[in-house]
């Protein structure tokens, strides 16, 4: 178990070296210059959030649309744009990681693997 420990803790470091972290890490720090901004920002991530997660509307794509008009002018603020991008490519990351563990280790999930969608 240490030695995966180990390479769990390189792994973690090696995101964090990542250009993506790191663009991330820095916007954010920006981004904490700007507690208005901030916490409008964490608004809007808690309801996208919700949207998707917690008893999914019957027209997820309307509510979707809904969000992306109320938004709009708010998604036009580059550093906002650059937080939501570099987020999002670090969690992209992270799930081609768990991606690839869960398809390299032998575990018996074949009944179902398509609506985990690995």
């Amino acid at each position: 178990m240490e030695n995966v420990k180990y390479h769990t803790e390189q792994l973690i470091a090696a995101l964090k070296e990542s250009k993506s972290y790191q663009r991330y890490m820095k916007v954010k720090k920006d981004l904490e210059k700007n507690p208005e901004l901030k916490h409008q920002l964490d608004e809007f991530r808690r309801k996208n959030y919700l949207m998707q997660t917690e008893n999914l509307p019957e027209d997820l794509f309307e509510e979707a649309q809904k969000m992306t008009k109320e938004y709009k002018e708010f998604r036009q603020n580059e550093m906002i744009e650059e937080y939501l991008e570099s987020e999002l490519d670090i969690c992209k990351n992270i799930q081609r990681v768990i991606q690839t563990i869960m398809v390299s280790i032998d575990i018996d999930i074949d009944e179902f693997a398509d609506e985990i969608k690995l």
